[in-house]
C-alpha cells in the first residue's frame, strides 16, 4: 500500500538527464524532460512528493552544470548554420525573393531563440527543483558501512569502480528514511513510501532482472519498504499512475533507455 506522499532520491544521472536529457556518449538529445520536470512539479504541488538530496549531488550537479547548457549551445550553432544557408542562397535570388528570405530567416531565428530561452529556463528549473530538496546528510556511521561494503564487494562494488558516492547516496537516503520518515508522516508505526531512482544498472540491478535491485542491497531497501526503479518514469508510475498518458510513459522510457544504455 502506498502513502499519500513519497519520498524520491534521484540519483545524479537523474538530475543531469532531466536538465536537458543529453546522451554524453553520441550527442544526441531527447525531448521529453521537459515534460517530466512538469509533471514532478504536478505532483509536489498536490503533495505527493518530497525529493531528498545531499551535497554529492549537489556537487555533480554544479560540475555537470556546463554540459546542462550543451543543447543550448547546439541549438545556437545550428540558428547560425541556417542563417549562413540563407545569406549565401539570398547571393542568388531577385530583390523580391530575398525579401521572403529575409522573413524566412527572421521567423527562424526567432523560433530557434524561444527553443534557447525555453531550455535555459528548464534548466534554471531544475536547479531550483533540487535546491528545494530535503538535505540529508552523510554519517560517519554510513561513511563505515560503505567501506566495510565495498571491502566485501557486495553491490554496488561489483564493477571494479569507485561507488563510493553512489553507496552513499543510498545508504544515508535509507538512514534518513529510518531516523525522520514517521516525523516527516505522522506515521506511528510505518515507514513512509520511498523510492530510489537510478540507471546505474551494472551496479545497482540483479544480474538476472535489472528491472529489481541486487540481492546485496535488496535486504538494506526492504528495511524501510524503500522500492527501486530506474528511471523517473518507472517512479513517477509508483507515484500516481495517472500522471503520465499511456503514449508518454512509452516515448519518454523509449528516450530514456536511448540516452542511458551506453553510459550504463
Amino acid at each position: 500500500m502506498l502513502f499519500e506522499k513519497t519520498i524520491l532520491i534521484l540519483d545524479t544521472n537523474q538530475w543531469i538527464y532531466l536538465a536537458n536529457s543529453q546522451d554524453p556518449e553520441n550527442q544526441t538529445f531527447h525531448s521529453q524532460h521537459i515534460v517530466l520536470l512538469k509533471k514532478l512539479h504536478q505532483l509536489i504541488e498536490k503533495n505527493k512528493i518530497i525529493l531528498l538530496a545531499n551535497h554529492i549531488i549537489y556537487a555533480e550537479w554544479k560540475r555537470n552544470k556546463d554540459v546542462a547548457f550543451s543543447y543550448i549551445n547546439k541549438l545556437r550553432a545550428k540558428r547560425d548554420e541556417f542563417v549562413k544557408q540563407l545569406k549565401e542562397m539570398s547571393k542568388y535570388l531577385d530583390k523580391e525573393h530575398i525579401q521572403e528570405l529575409s522573413s524566412l530567416e527572421s521567423n527562424l531565428e526567432s523560433k530557434i531563440e524561444d527553443e534557447i530561452e525555453e531550455n535555459r529556463k528548464h534548466i534554471m528549473d531544475v536547479e531550483e527543483l533540487l535546491n528545494k530538496a530535503i538535505k540529508f546528510d552523510i554519517s560517519d556511521n554510513v561513511r563505515k558501512n560503505v567501506t566495510t561494503w565495498s571491502l566485501a564487494g557486495r553491490a554496488p562494488f561489483i564493477n571494479n569502480r569507485n561507488n563510493t558516492a553512489d553507496a552513499c547516496i543510498l545508504f544515508s537516503a535509507i538512514e534518513f528514511v529510518k531516523a525522520n520518515g514517521v516525523k516527516i508522516f505522522d506515521l506511528p508505526t510505518q515507514y513512509p513510501n520511498s523510492i530510489f531512482v537510478s540507471y546505474n544498472k551494472k551496479d545497482f540491478s540483479s544480474k538476472d532482472n535489472y528491472k529489481i535491485i541486487h540481492y546485496d542491497l535488496k535486504p538494506l531497501l526492504d528495511s524501510v519498504k524503500m522500492h527501486y526503479a530506474r528511471n523517473i518514469v518507472e517512479a513517477l508510475k509508483i507515484v500516481d499512475k495517472t500522471i503520465l498518458e499511456e503514449e508518454e510513459m512509452i516515448q519518454i522510457a523509449a528516450e530514456m533507455e536511448a540516452y542511458m544504455k551506453e553510459k550504463y
